[in-house]
C-alpha cells in the first residue's frame, strides 16, 4: 500500500509538473503573439549576410545598419559604454522617419522614461568585445535570421529593410522584409 502511495504522488507530481511547462510555453507563445499583432512597426535598414545554412535550409543571415552606428555613437559617449559594460543591456532611441524607418537618436543604458509617438525605444543585449570576441560583440536585439523556403532565394535577396515590432516593454521580433521600395517580399 505505500508503494502505491509513493507511485501515485510520483504520478501527480509529473503530470503537475508538466501541466506547470505547458502552461510556461504557451504564455511564451502569447506573449510573442502580442508583440507581433500589437508591437510598433518599425524599419531598419539591412545589410544582408549570409544566403545558406546545409544545417538549417535556406535563410539570411541578417545584419542592421544601424548597427555600426551604435559602434560610432558610443566612441563619442564613452561613460554610456562602461554603463553597458556594466549591465549587459540597453536601450536604442529610434525616430521613426515618415516611411517608418527608425534612425539612431539616443543609445541609453537606462530605461527610457518618455517616448512619443516618433520615438521608439528598443532594448539590446551588450555584449562587450573585450568578452565576446569579434563576431558577437555590440548590441543585440535578436532578428539575425529569416527563414523562407527552399528555392526562394531570388526573392529574398531584394530585402533591404527588416521591420521589427517592438513591445511597450522593447523587446522586438523579425516581422517582415522588405524590398528598397518599402514594399512586403
Amino acid at each position: 500500500i505505500v508503494a502505491g502511495r509513493r507511485h501515485g504522488r510520483l504520478a501527480a507530481g509529473v503530470l503537475a509538473g508538466g501541466v506547470l511547462i505547458l502552461g510556461l510555453v504557451l504564455a511564451r507563445v502569447q506573449y510573442y503573439k502580442t508583440i507581433l499583432s500589437e508591437g510598433r512597426a518599425v524599419a531598419l535598414a539591412l545589410a544582408p549576410v549570409d544566403p545558406r545554412s546545409l544545417m538549417q535550409g535556406d535563410y539570411m543571415d541578417l545584419d542592421y545598419a544601424i548597427r555600426r552606428q551604435v559602434e560610432g555613437w558610443l566612441d563619442e559617449h564613452p561613460p554610456v559604454k562602461d554603463a553597458l559594460d556594466a549591465s549587459g543591456r540597453g536601450w536604442l532611441l529610434l525616430r521613426l522617419d515618415d516611411q517608418g524607418v527608425g534612425q539612431l537618436q539616443e543609445v541609453t543604458a537606462e530605461a527610457p522614461s518618455d517616448a512619443d509617438d516618433q520615438t521608439v525605444a528598443l532594448v539590446f543585449r551588450w555584449r562587450p568585445r573585450e568578452r565576446s570576441g569579434w563576431q558577437s560583440s555590440g548590441a543585440d536585439w535578436g532578428g539575425r535570421n529569416w527563414f523562407f523556403p527552399e528555392g526562394q532565394g531570388a526573392r529574398y535577396e531584394k530585402a533591404r529593410y527588416g521591420v521589427l515590432r517592438v513591445a511597450r516593454d522593447g523587446k522586438s521580433l523579425l516581422a517582415e522584409l522588405l524590398d528598397e521600395g518599402m514594399k512586403p517580399l
